[in-house]
């Protein structure tokens, strides 16, 4: 749909993200804005696709793409605090090697997993977030960590093998496919609250780090 240049399709797309500039001239154009957008137009005409981006990063993805990325990045501190839940012994290896969320998280979640994983599993997590927003990108992504070095003997500790498990390509394909992937998101063992309680306690963490940075200033 999108692989002729200057076909409907390039277009399409051209058109929705010069729109949501002008629509959003303080965030522009981000580059995931991309992947959103095409995903939409597999579905709905221009200007439904328009309309459904706004609603997206309105209501469930506000900050992510705007300034530094500061909420992608609370969202990313959040998932390694989980992380600590679902997988410890991952979390305390990611630790040692100085391994931070944004290293493997960014595109995840800026493109809702449309730019990595087998398309069925994309309509799947895509279905889900419009019913209940980011809380499926956590879910899906701690699966992911939690599975990503089961198939080893052990957890590599070399910070070079540990990101090379972190991503997608390098995963066992079992653990990409959407029923996996779904079932397992709904099995683990984390509430909405434990989302909730995490996220409020890394920005209290990052305002507290602020004013702290500030008074030293003064």
């Amino acid at each position: 749909m999108f692989a002729d240049n200057g076909g409907v399709g390039q277009q399409n797309l051209y058109n929705v993200l010069r729109a949501y500039t002008a629509y959003n001239p303080s965030e522009g154009y981000c580059q995931a804005h991309a992947p959103l957008v095409s995903v939409l137009l597999m579905h709905m005409a221009e200007e439904q696709a328009f309309w459904c981006l706004v609603a997206m990063l309105d209501n469930y993805l506000k900050g992510y793409y705007g300034g530094q990325l500061e909420e992608v990045g609370n969202d990313g501190a959040t998932l390694l605090n989980l992380l600590h839940i679902v997988h410890p012994k991952l979390h305390k290896r990611m630790l040692a090697a100085n391994i931070d969320a944004p290293l493997f998280m960014v595109e995840w979640f800026m493109c809702l997993f449309a730019r990595d994983l087998p398309w069925p599993s994309v309509l799947r997590i895509w279905d889900i977030f419009f019913c209940e927003g980011v809380k499926i990108l956590f879910r899906v992504a701690l699966v992911l960590l939690r599975h990503c070095t089961a198939h080893l003997s052990k957890i590599p500790r070399e910070l070079y093998e540990l990101l090379s498990c972190l991503k997608i390509k390098n995963m066992p394909r079992e653990i990409l496919q959407a029923e996996f992937l779904i079932t397992e998101a709904f099995k683990l063992p984390i509430k909405d609250s434990d989302m909730s309680r995490e996220h409020k306690k890394v920005v209290r963490q990052k305002i507290k780090k602020s004013k702290s940075a500030q008074s030293s200033q003064t």
